[in-house]
């Protein structure tokens, strides 16, 4: 009996072994779903109006961007220094290009934004399986803010350098000083 347990538990964890190897870790292919998303961020001391202002210029930034229907956001979205930007592209059939070629154009544009900074994505392929931009650090610490809003920064800067990353933002408050 036990050389029979044995043998099974052998041949279960050799599949195991093999699966994880082999198996692909996307869970679906991304597909066009004729609609493009921003995550658009202001700096934290932004108003509405402020924010309202320098998403207005992606209309026109975009504008001329070939195959795509209609542009709106909302400002708000998640506090008054955020907005919500969606680009509806045409029908397949009425345009040449890909989705992800359209997100190549539209991201490099909004990006001369001074005022923002914003992510341009696709709608996941499957409901629930967005979350969030692909890498994201979170930095702990018994320091003070001064020294972590710093360091955040720091990290930041170098990202950009690297060339590597298409947006990299600072979401920790850049902390007030007092002057006295």
């Amino acid at each position: 009996m036990k050389p029979l347990i044995l043998m099974i538990v052998v041949v279960l964890l050799g599949t195991t072994g093999f699966l994880v190897t082999k198996t692909t870790t996307e869970l679906a292919p991304n597909e066009d779903q004729s609609g493009l998303f921003a995550i658009v961020n202001d700096p934290h001391y932004a108003t509405a109006n402020y924010t309202e202002m320098y998403t207005s210029q992606f209309y026109e930034m975009t504008d001329d961007v070939p195959g795509v229907e209609a542009r709106f956001q909302f400002v708000g979205a998640d506090g008054v220094n955020s907005a919500f930007a969606i680009w509806a592209l045409k029908p397949w059939g009425e345009r040449k290009q890909s989705q992800a070629e359209i997100k190549a154009v539209i991201q490099p544009r909004i990006s001369k934004s001074a005022g923002v900074q914003a992510f341009v994505f696709a709608p996941p392929s499957l409901p629930g399986s967005g979350g969030g931009l692909p890498i994201q650090i979170v930095l702990q610490t018994t320091d003070s803010p001064e020294q972590v809003y710093e360091v955040a920064e720091k990290v930041k800067n170098e990202a950009m350098a690297s060339g590597k990353f298409i947006i990299v933002q600072n979401s920790c408050p850049s902390p007030i000083r007092s002057h006295g």
